[in-house]
């Protein structure tokens, strides 16, 4: 298993050598993370928090890796990173939780008449 940083070196390894195979549609991506980054209102700290708990919501271990450690350079701490973590989790929990009083809770209704 990779280390954190072994995992965020990859990962800036891999898109340089896309941005070579693929500059335009690296550019654009790269614009893309840009873009939204900087034409925020949110500060870069909460902005890393919402990134950090998307990437656990996704449970993309790359994402999570780079975005802690971008977190952490910028000055986030332990806490804010398990907070914004947890609420990730919320997140994933909760929508199963209220899909499954709905939906499957409506299909045994309905085959059960």
């Amino acid at each position: 298993m990779r280390t954190t940083q072994e995992s965020v070196a990859s990962i800036q390894k891999n898109m340089g050598e896309m941005s070579k195979e693929y500059p335009e549609f690296m550019n654009a991506f790269m614009g893309l993370i840009k873009s939204a980054e900087e034409q925020s209102d949110l500060d870069p700290k909460t902005t890393e928090l919402i990134l950090i708990a998307l990437a656990v919501s996704q449970q993309c271990g790359y994402c999570i890796d780079l975005h802690v450690a971008k977190g952490l350079k910028m000055g986030l701490t332990r806490r804010e990173i398990l907070d914004a973590s947890k609420l990730a989790v919320v997140m994933g929990g909760g929508p199963a939780f209220t899909y499954m009083l709905e939906a499957v809770r409506k299909a045994l209704a309905d085959l059960s008449e």
